[in-house]
């Protein structure tokens, strides 16, 4: 979702394109977060020839993978995979299309993409993780990315698994999930039930199955996070069920720029906001990288764009830059965004959703 639905950023043709240029090289944004205290969990495991062993419960199954990090997902072998859904740990519907993989040995095999409902490791449960059966009847069962990515930062420490900044995955995303959307904006609520739209006009992309809504008479109580104020507020629903499926909050930053440098507000409020949220959620933010930003034009600094995940919610917080120019007192104004992000997770990948943000 873009805001130029609303906001008008033309520009008039500049004659000093060398002047910004050398100022877009020598802009740099130092951002810094404040530290958020989380408890440390351990896990035991089995090492065996080298290889640790980690006891887990899928679906209810008491089940050993090896803990591998260089394993893209979850995996278990077609045995298992048999056993599961003659017993009732899968279903049908837990099922999804082919894909291929490629084993340490570099042999290429054939899979199926499933949807684990639950994981169990220790004390802590997992909901709805990707994994692979590999179609194969002695394939090893590998713990890998899908559920490393969700435990935080860790370590081994003899024949421990340390989570070193975990603090119970229930707790972590309870709070989005519980609050499913921004205050009265709900996540799957269809279109006649919500609010501040009897004056509101759609953009719809049938292409793209979305339409999407500047809601232009929203209160300003709705228009305000934590305690800053936004400009904007959008939503983005499903065209054919009208359901609400995105929330999008917005504030631009016009600052001119005086010897290089700035007062840097979106990038203050940025990390100001983070803060706010890292407390409220009890989770630090996680980074896009610039590369990822870079591929999908979007023109952030590295560190300015965060996101935070919860079971059925993905938030995410960033800066984007639209660029400089020169304004009619030959002065250079360089323009910000602050976006905010509420967008309902349905067993997709945190890049696949950053393309509809």
């Amino acid at each position: 979702m873009t805001i130029d639905l609303f906001l008008d950023f033309k520009t008039k043709m500049i004659s000093k394109d060398h002047l910004i240029c050398k100022l877009k090289r020598n802009f740099i944004f130092i951002i810094f977060f404040p530290t958020v205290v989380f408890s440390q969990i351990s896990i035991e495991m089995e090492k065996i020839n080298g290889i640790y062993m980690i006891p887990c419960k899928v679906n209810g199954l008491s089940l050993r993978f090896v803990l591998d990090t260089g394993a893209s997902n979850v995996s278990i072998s077609k045995t298992e995979a048999l056993f599961m859904l003659k017993n009732g740990y899968l279903s049908k519907d837990d099922i999804g299309e082919k894909e291929y993989y490629s084993l340490a040995d570099g042999k290429t095999v054939e899979g199926l993409i499933i949807n684990l409902k639950n994981i169990e490791i220790g004390d802590i449960n997992l909901t709805n993780v990707k994994a692979s059966i590999v179609l194969e009847q002695k394939a090893p069962l590998l713990l890998g990315q899908t559920v490393l990515e969700k435990l935080g930062t860790y370590k081994i420490d003899g024949n421990k698994l340390i989570l070193e900044d975990y603090n119970s995955d229930i707790k972590k995303s309870s709070v989005l999930d519980e609050k499913n959307g921004f205050k009265s904006l709900k996540l799957g609520t269809h279109l006649s039930a919500l609010p501040f739209f009897k004056n509101s006009e759609f953009i719809v992309n049938e292409k793209g199955n979305k339409a999407y809504c500047h809601i232009k008479d929203a209160p300003g109580d709705l228009k305000t996070v934590f305690d800053l104020k936004m400009d904007a507020i959008l939503t983005t629903f499903d065209y054919n069920t009208k359901i609400l499926i995105g929330i999008e909050l917005v504030k631009v930053y016009k600052e001119i720029i005086i010897n290089g440098e700035s007062k840097q507000t979106s990038f203050n409020e940025y990390k100001y906001i983070n803060d706010l949220y890292s407390k409220a959620l009890k989770l630090k933010p996680t980074f896009f990288s610039q590369d990822f930003l870079n591929s999908n034009k979007i023109a952030a600094y590295e560190g300015a764009y965060a996101y935070y995940k919860g079971n059925n919610v993905l938030l995410s917080v960033g800066v984007v830059n639209t660029g400089f120019k020169l304004t009619e007192e030959n002065d250079i104004e360089h323009t910000t965004i602050l976006k905010i992000n509420y967008y309902k997770i349905d067993n997709e990948s945190i890049e696949s959703l950053f393309e509809k943000f």
